[in-house]
């Protein structure tokens, strides 16, 4: 066998494989309809929580900044740091809770097939 004839099968292999894969992926991810519902909660939510979280904290922040005499700068690193932990803790949190229960409509989309 020369190395263009298994070159030939190695892709006809790929492409029987791919194809497989893609006929099965399409049949996993058909639209529910929950998409734009889903993506109007999270934009309402994001522009109408952000600027409420806002007025709440951030009066407390300056009166932090100017009780312990502290830089914008180090009240920046603060910020960001604090902000940086919690989406980072709160986003493996979510996933921790995917995983550990198992819901089914979370392990339908599962990639380790």
């Amino acid at each position: 066998m020369t190395i263009s004839e298994t070159q030939k099968k190695s892709a006809n292999r790929g492409d029987v494989l791919c194809s497989n894969f893609v006929r099965k992926e399409a049949s996993r991810y058909e639209r529910k309809g929950y998409g734009l519902l889903v993506s109007l909660f999270i934009a309402v939510t994001f522009f109408l929580g952000v600027p409420e979280l806002g007025r709440v904290g951030w009066p407390y922040l300056l009166e932090c900044q100017a009780a312990y005499n502290i830089s914008d700068t180090a009240i920046l690193l603060i910020v960001v740091t604090f902000l940086h932990n919690f989406i980072h803790f709160g986003a493996n949190l979510v996933y921790w809770g995917f995983y550990h229960y198992e819901i089914p409509f979370i392990e339908r989309y599962k990639s380790n097939d």
